[in-house]
């Protein structure tokens, strides 16, 4: 999982994106939700802070694609966003 600050092409503001890899074959089966919180505290997990940057890209091993998404807040303005992860098996 990589975070890095990005120029958009289109209005020349940085974004925090957020890459990572997940599995293809298991879909449905495992989620993946990208949470946003201010605090660290309280989690969004609508994905309505959250722009889908592309397709996700298959990473050539069959199993995993990388899908990266861009957080909407912009970095100067908004004083803190914490992003994190979470993965959830469907299937115990």
């Amino acid at each position: 999982m990589v975070s890095a600050l990005q120029t958009n092409g289109f209005d020349g503001q940085n974004y925090l994106h957020l890459t990572f890899n997940r599995r293809i074959v298991r879909a449905g089966i495992v989620n993946y939700v990208v949470a946003v919180s201010d605090d660290g505290a309280t989690w969004d997990r609508t994905q309505v802070q959250l722009q889908l940057v592309g397709a996700p890209v298959p990473t050539g091993d069959g199993a995993t694609e990388s899908v990266t998404y861009r957080i909407l807040a912009v970095p100067g303005v908004t004083a803190r966003k914490f992003v994190r992860l979470e993965v959830t098996d469907l299937q115990p």
